[in-house]
C-alpha cells in the first residue's frame, strides 16, 4: 500500500510539478514577448512616416525574445550563454570560468524565474531609447542620461 503511494508521490514530484513549472515559465515568457510588442507598437505610433523605418529596423537589431532567453537559460545556463544573447559578454565570461564549480547552474536556475521580466525590460528601454535617437532629441533628455 505505501510502496503505490510513495510511486505517486515521486510520479507526482519528479514529472507533474516540473512539467507545470516549465509551462508557467513558458507562458510568462511569451506574454513578456507580446507586452514588448505592444511597447513597440506604442512607441511606433507617435513617430513621423519618416522615421517609422530607421526606428523598425534599429528596434529589431536591439529586441531579444524572452522565449529564446528563457531556453538558453534553462539548458545553457551555467555556461553564462544566456547573458551573452542579453549582450552582458562580461557575466557571460564570469559564468564561464566558474562553470565547474555548478554555482552558476545554481544561479541560472533562479534567473529562469526572472528573466521574462528582465527582457521585457531592456526591450521597453530599447524601444525608449531608440524613439529618441530616431527623433534626434539632445542627449540631455535621453533616458540613459537621466539616471
Amino acid at each position: 500500500m505505501f510502496s503505490g503511494l510513495l510511486g505517486l508521490l515521486v510520479l507526482f514530484l519528479v514529472i507533474v510539478i516540473p512539467i507545470w513549472l516549465l509551462i508557467h515559465l513558458f507562458s510568462g515568457a511569451k506574454k513578456a514577448d507580446e507586452e514588448s510588442e505592444k511597447e513597440f507598437n506604442a512607441q511606433l505610433t507617435n513617430l513621423s512616416v519618416g522615421s517609422k523605418a530607421a526606428y523598425v529596423l534599429a528596434y529589431n537589431g536591439r529586441k531579444k525574445s524572452a522565449v529564446v532567453t528563457l531556453l538558453l537559460t534553462i539548458f545553457l545556463g551555467g555556461l553564462g550563454i544566456h547573458k551573452f544573447y542579453l549582450g552582458k559578454p562580461a557575466l557571460g565570461i564570469l559564468y564561464l570560468v566558474f562553470s565547474w564549480t555548478g554555482i552558476p547552474s545554481i544561479i541560472a536556475l533562479v534567473e529562469s524565474f526572472t528573466v521574462a521580466s528582465t527582457v521585457r525590460t531592456m526591450n521597453g528601454t530599447a524601444a525608449q531609447e531608440l524613439v529618441y535617437i530616431v527623433q534626434g532629441a539632445p542627449p540631455s533628455q535621453s533616458p540613459t542620461q537621466l539616471e
